[in-house]
């Protein structure tokens, strides 16, 4: 949807004789302004709830039972995304909504994507297909995490979204070179699935190490 609002570019000669010259704008620019709000709005999440676990009861807790309590709290989210695999669900633990499309024509494809970006980045605003964002969020209050873990968070989905939509074209049959990688997309699309899957086993991962962490 990005690439072809960014090729709606203003004119480049004025409209109205004496009308400043408009600025156009390039393809990559909604990326990278949805990416931005994105990052701003996930590293000011991570960090806020980092903040705050200072304030929390929980931080009069040992490290190491904070530890024991993120490590049994992400076995249990394993065991959710197992059943909601094996049901073919998404996640549905949070607001069952999505970052409205419309911000792009509101405000612009300059302002739309970055408004679009503080929306999704704040994560617990939209839907979750795996429950990771909550794990992550858990061991954020816990104090398990740092508190640069929403910048690592922005990254995981910069660097997909990139991809996406700056990814290289393909001509086929019916689509034109310089359109929407759609074979791209649908790629994407058909390994959503284990995307899941991988998602899950880092997860049962990361309760592993945590394990052994404490247990040692």
């Amino acid at each position: 949807m990005l690439r072809p609002l960014a090729k709606e570019a203003a004119p480049t000669t004025p409209l109205v004789q004496g009308d400043p010259p408009r600025r156009p704008i390039r393809g990559w620019e909604p990326v990278v302004f949805l990416a931005l709000g994105f990052g701003i709005s996930a590293l000011f999440l991570f960090a806020s709830i980092h903040g705050v676990s200072f304030l929390l009861p929980v931080r009069m807790v040992s490290k190491t039972d904070r530890l024991a309590a993120t490590t049994v709290a992400w076995a249990a989210l394993c065991v959710v995304d197992v059943i909601l695999l094996t049901r073919h669900k998404g996640c549905s633990i949070g607001l069952a909504r999505q970052t409205p499309k419309r911000l792009i024509h509101q405000y612009g494809i300059r302002i739309g994507p970055f408004v679009w970006g503080l929306d999704t980045g704040l994560a617990v605003t939209t839907f979750r297909m795996v429950t990771l964002t909550w794990a992550v969020l858990i061991a954020a209050v816990l104090g398990t995490a740092p508190w640069w873990t929403g910048l690592a968070y922005a990254l995981g989905f910069a660097v997909p979204l990139g991809v996406a939509v700056l990814g290289p074209r393909r001509r086929t049959g019916t689509e034109r070179s310089d359109s929407e990688p759609i074979w791209l997309v649908d790629l994407l699309h058909r390994l959503t699935r284990w995307f899941r899957i991988g998602c899950t086993a880092v997860l049962f991962a990361a309760a592993v190490f945590a394990a052994s962490t404490f247990i040692t």
